[in-house]
């Protein structure tokens, strides 16, 4: 035998496929609310059988089987101001407009106060959980919604049934179903599911049970209230067929005597006008949308004070109010933290900020610099890592974990991944960065005028002073490739595999296949180039001096260029720039900064066009170097301080008067390199600085 209780839900798409693969000889099936919205209900014939018996509820009250009820609809007018707005407001928002009605608020105040005088227990039903929220502080009630823990929920619902100070209790529609109220002897219903005839008599079963229907003259109560001259009054009119049909009457209440004489909440116009501006502005919905399109790593902050605000200070939750689309926008601008921060907030933040378009989204902004996600990895897992990385970034202090010393002057310090390698005097050294520091190699080269790690971990590029190219293997320091001497002069060199790009004084990149000492192609500039970068072995960029970026392949061919300035408010730095960048086979994700302007910007690498683009400037006279969301940079009183997005702090050192004596060029600027797992400062005729982290 299969006994089916609720059995209304049976032709319901996931509950139809279990009765149907469920081999029974008998079906049974019980419910109090015979109906659905979506003309199913009457596939229950074949997929239980046809119905046995109906009972009337007048006849159950008659005896004594459940409560009698007195029901009543309460019209609220609107205030001018909010009805003005519920008029030019879309639909979406013209709901909640109706359910904040300041008069529907005070409507619920006056019914909860006159039947906590008589002794009565309330239950409030709101289905909005911003609105839900509200009326909990105004009524100054506990509440009960999708994201309280079952403790929590056993907790007020046993104070609600034993406690006589507990009177009320505020319910969203996990209340509908599935939860026992005998001691409950009114109801207030401020919103519903729409026109739903199956909510509103289910709102009228929580109390139907009420323990004292059995006294003489007891009557349970129970109210809707309604939104005047809004879609409410359609809904509710639709909600009560069902009712009627089973001989329940309702009174309509234009006015509620006394209500004005009360003191009660939003009574003022000023609270109400209040109340209205904490409400979302629907109206402005495209402009919403392109303020976030237009947000980047470092406004996270910003957003996180926006989108984290706790219920119980009743802030409009705007993720429950927004389009997925536009919800995926906000969670994909967040930092790898905050992001973990919003699965805690709700059900449906949860399932916004778990979406694989948002994961992967934060995932690819954060990066892992050298070491790119691990494709053989899952988005989460991938989430959980960059989590683990931005702890320590966000909540440790950073300190001064290994000062080398030197005693010649410092040309150039790079660090990539587990790799820090610096050129001093006529020293070429490399480092690994594990659980302790250790001297990888060293050779005896010329000073040199760039150095480039591959982001693979397993080469070293080197470009000297006196024209000398060269290709080092990082873990044994063999010198695997050499060009010497290069006709023109060499300003950067970069690597990748088995690619090595070389940007010469003459404004020409030339591009070889270091292993098989062959050029693959040259590129010529019409612009002036400020810096280079090649991506997975197949693409350079390329940035010029006023700020246009050109994508080359390796063989020359230039593939897409995108020029800056006019997305820059009509400021154009004269500095020059720099270039990080993440890529992968399908979006190559560029960072530009000087000393004032951050750019980042994503190019769908297989449609070659722009994906993402965000501009923010920032007043630091002095930065070392940047990445992505962190930067280092001295201030004026010339401390170096770290920047991780929002959050700053100042670097300690164990002797700040001597590192920062004046360098013999007078500029007393360190040499800086900084990528997603380490920051490195090197001091000219002192040392070279690997920062560390500390609980705060």
């Amino acid at each position: 035998m299969l006994l089916l209780d609720e059995v209304h839900v049976t032709p319901a798409d996931m509950f139809r496929n279990a009765v149907s693969n469920i081999n029974a000889h008998v079906k049974l099936g019980l419910t109090a609310t015979l109906l659905r919205e979506d003309g199913k209900i009457d596939d229950l014939n074949f997929l239980v059988g046809p119905k046995l018996y109906e009972a009337n509820w007048m006849d159950l009250t008659e005896q004594g089987y459940i409560a009698p009820v007195q029901c009543a609809e309460v019209r609220c007018p609107m205030p001018a101001e909010f009805y003005n707005a519920y008029l030019s407001e879309q639909v979406h928002n013209q709901a909640l407009l109706g359910i904040t009605n300041p008069n529907k608020i005070r409507a619920c105040q006056y019914l909860v106060n006159y039947h906590a005088r008589r002794g009565d227990k309330i239950i409030v039903f709101v289905d909005d959980i911003f609105a839900l929220t509200l009326y909990a502080k105004v009524l100054k009630a506990p509440y009960i919604y999708g994201g309280t823990s079952h403790t929590t929920r056993m907790q007020i619902l046993e104070e609600f049934q034993k406690n006589p100070a507990q009177h009320t209790i505020i319910l969203s529609k996990i209340g509908d179903t599935s939860i026992d109220l005998p001691a409950a002897t009114c109801l207030i219903q401020v919103s519903s599911h729409f026109g739903s005839r199956r909510q509103e008599t289910q709102h009228l079963g929580r109390i139907l049970r009420a323990s004292a229907r059995d006294q003489e003259g007891f009557n349970a109560y129970f109210y809707t209230l309604v939104s005047e001259y809004t879609q409410e009054v359609r809904f509710s009119a639709k909600r009560r067929q069902f009712l009627a049909d089973q001989g329940y009457s309702f009174k309509t209440i234009i006015e509620l005597e006394g209500m004005d004489d009360l003191e009660l909440v939003l009574a003022s116009a000023e609270s109400q006008a209040s109340l209205l501006r904490r409400l979302p502005p629907l109206e402005r919905s495209a402009a919403l949308r392109d303020i976030i399109a237009g947000l980047t790593p470092y406004e996270k902050s910003i957003v996180k004070r926006e989108l984290l605000k706790g219920y119980d200070e009743c802030v409009f939750d705007i993720i429950a109010c927004l389009p997925s689309d536009i919800a995926y926008l906000i969670f994909g601008r967040l930092d790898p933290l905050t992001l973990n921060e919003c699965f805690q907030v709700s059900r449906l933040w949860r399932l916004h900020a778990r979406s694989n378009v948002v994961v992967d989204c934060v995932v690819e902004a954060a990066g892992h610099t050298c070491r790119l996600p691990d494709p053989s990895k899952s988005g989460l897992e991938q989430l959980h890592l960059l989590n683990s990385r931005d702890w320590r970034w966000f909540h440790c202090r950073p300190v001064v974990s290994k000062a080398i010393p030197i005693f010649e002057s410092l040309s150039d310090l790079i660090v990539s991944g587990p790799w820090v390698a610096a050129s001093y005097g006529r020293h070429l050294r490399a480092w690994r960065i594990d659980d302790s520091v250790r001297l990888a190699f060293s050779v005896r080269e010329y000073s040199a005028k760039s150095l480039a790690i591959c982001p693979l971990g397993a080469h070293l590029a080197y470009a000297g002073y006196l024209r000398k190219v060269a290709v080092y293997e990082l873990a044994t320091g063999e010198e695997l490739f050499s060009m010497q001497p290069v006709v023109d002069t060499v300003d950067q060199v970069d690597i990748y595999g088995e690619v090595v790009a070389l940007r010469k004084r003459n404004n020409t990149v030339d591009i070889y296949n270091w292993k098989e000492n062959r050029r693959l192609g040259r590129i010529t500039g019409q612009e002036e180039i400020c810096d280079i970068k090649l991506c997975l072995g197949k693409w350079l960029l390329a940035v010029t001096r006023e700020w246009t970026v050109h994508l080359y392949q390796t063989d020359g061919m230039l593939r897409y260029s995108l020029s800056l300035l006019s997305y820059m408010s009509g400021r154009f730095p004269q500095r020059g720039r720099r270039l990080k960048l993440l890529a992968n086979d399908a979006a190559i994700r560029v960072f530009l900064f000087d000393s004032d302007t951050r750019i980042a910007l994503t190019i769908d690498a297989q449609r070659m066009r722009l994906v993402r683009l965000s501009v923010r400037y920032e007043q630091e006279s002095r930065v070392l170097d940047a990445h992505f969301t962190r930067s280092l940079s001295m201030n004026d009183s010339r401390f170096v301080c770290l920047k991780n997005g929002g959050q700053r702090a100042e670097l300690e050192f164990p002797r700040p008067n001597s590192l920062f004596d004046e360098h013999a060029d007078g500029t007393g600027m360190p040499l800086a390199a900084i990528d997603d797992d380490t920051a490195v400062l090197g001091f000219s005729n002192q040392c070279i600085t690997l920062l560390g982290f500390r609980k705060a």
